[in-house]
């Protein structure tokens, strides 16, 4: 039985918002995005979720 990953919701949002700038965010952006729109998340938790896939600004 496999468990429910707990950031897939963060993933989810993440990727949405990495993909509406084309790559141009990176995780520093990202945090001050996702904590603008009231979410509350550590910069290095977005850092961890976005090194799994391999997100990095392009810039």
């Amino acid at each position: 039985m496999e468990t429910a990953d707990p950031d897939r919701k963060w993933k989810r949002r993440i990727r949405f918002i990495y993909r509406k700038h084309q790559g141009r965010l990176g995780y520093r952006r990202i945090t001050d995005t996702l904590q603008a729109r009231g979410y509350v998340i550590n910069k290095k938790k977005v850092l961890r979720i976005m090194k799994e896939p391999g997100l990095q600004c392009i810039a």
